[in-house]
């Protein structure tokens, strides 16, 4: 199965579909500092963790993953790994750095 990279600004498509959930893979401090609307984290440390819960198995059965980090190559890394399992995901090329819209941001 494949995975799709989609380009930040379609992003906010996402955002607004009830189907797919957001998951911001960056640190806890740094989703605190700015993150994209409607975004969940799930630190990239915890991602194993997380995957094995029951939690995971629920979101996954129903909703398109659309998975983001920094700069994008953890976020691409996770989506591959994650696709070759049969879990509908896409991943954001840039990460938070190239995106453009609409933040939570904490000064």
């Amino acid at each position: 199965m494949n995975f799709a990279m989609i380009a930040p600004g379609e992003i906010e498509r996402f955002v607004q579909d009830e189907e797919s959930v957001i998951i911001d893979l960056r640190d806890r401090k740094e989703f605190a500092a700015r993150h994209i609307v409607g975004a969940v984290n799930i630190p990239y440390r915890e991602w194993k963790e997380y995957e094995r819960s029951r939690e995971f198995a629920i979101v996954t059965a129903k909703k398109k993953l659309v998975l983001y980090c920094e700069r994008g190559p953890t976020s691409f890394a996770v989506a591959k790994e994650l696709a070759e399992k049969g879990i509908r995901v896409n991943a954001m090329a840039g990460g938070i750095h190239a995106y453009r819209g609409k933040m939570t941001e904490t000064y």
